[in-house]
């Protein structure tokens, strides 16, 4: 928590191009005087921080908390779960595929579950609607009062996205390379893309479970992107140049089984992969196939074409 001049926050707003909007909370003198002792209580040194939580526990929520256990109010109207987490990050994320599609790599199945009305409030706008829309006094009557514009900027719509350039079309392409070059059979050229697309994809999965075992953030852990970007692809390099292939087969078919297994249940797993995901879990595939000797396509159009 922080203080400021509200004149200077307007204007830094102004000179970032965003939006700024005052909401009135109806109250009277002795509710002002709650929010006063609730505002230097938390405005204490020891106050200050605390343990964010992106979900449950933000500025946003925060407030939401103060207005249901400090002022005597109540929820009224349907309040249930239409929509989970992440599509409600979808939602603000249309404009920026990428942070879309590396947000959804690293949120786990917390992500997934159906959040109420009260907690879409992690989100500033959703809990400024639902508060104005189902947040009321014990007796009936609104806790929220008027909203205004307090700056010059007005909001801006949210418009998708419509470069080519998005994780989807990016990968699929890389997609279409992998096999382009696998026909070609380059091998010195593959050599090196193994090394590092699966050195990438380890990496990967260090940091999925990084932010899984060793952050207390509740939104990533549960990750099953971690069966895919697979830590044990940082093995394959040495592997791959290892004398023992009995190691370089089963670790091949280990990572071949999986990747198989989470494309065969895409739909019925419990956390909602990203599209773009999709063409990376099919290179890996292929190379891995490559590399078992299943696939052989000089071969196969050598007979093709002996036929």
């Amino acid at each position: 928590m922080s203080t400021g001049d509200s004149k200077r926050l307007a204007a830094y707003y102004d000179h970032v191009g965003r939006s700024l909007t005052e909401q009135e909370i109806i109250l009277n003198d002795a509710q002002k005087q709650k929010v006063l002792q609730f505002l230097l209580e938390n405005y204490k040194p020891e106050n200050r921080a605390y343990l964010y939580d992106f979900f449950y526990d933000n500025c946003a929520t925060r407030i939401r908390d103060f207005l249901e256990t400090e002022l005597d109010t109540k929820y009224v109207g349907d309040t249930t779960a239409t929509r989970t987490f992440r599509q409600l990050l979808d939602i603000y994320l249309v404009q920026q595929p990428w942070t879309d599609f590396g947000i959804d790599l690293i949120l786990g199945m917390p992500a997934d579950k159906p959040a109420s009305i009260r907690h879409e409030m992690f989100l500033p706008e959703l809990m400024a609607a639902n508060l104005k829309t189902h947040l009321k006094y014990q007796s009936g009557e609104d806790v929220m009062g008027n909203a205004q514009q307090f700056n010059n900027t007005l909001p801006k719509p949210i418009e998708k996205n419509t470069s080519l350039l998005n994780p989807t079309n990016v990968f699929a392409l890389l997609f279409l390379f992998a096999i382009f070059m696998t026909l070609g059979k380059k091998e010195g050229f593959l050599r090196w893309f193994d090394y590092l697309f699966f050195t990438i994809l380890g990496i990967a999965g260090c940091v999925i479970l990084f932010m899984w075992f060793g952050t207390n953030h509740q939104a990533t852990k549960l990750n099953l992107n971690a069966a895919w970007l697979n830590p044990l692809y940082l093995l394959l390099p040495f592997v791959l140049r290892s004398a023992d292939s009995d190691l370089r087969q089963q670790l091949l078919w280990g990572l071949l089984g999986i990747n198989i297994l989470v494309l065969a249940l895409w739909t019925v797993l419990p956390q909602e992969f990203h599209f773009a995901a999709a063409p990376i879990i099919l290179i890996a595939l292929l190379r891995c196939a490559d590399r078992l000797g299943l696939v052989d396509f000089q071969k196969r159009f050598a007979e093709m074409n002996g036929n």
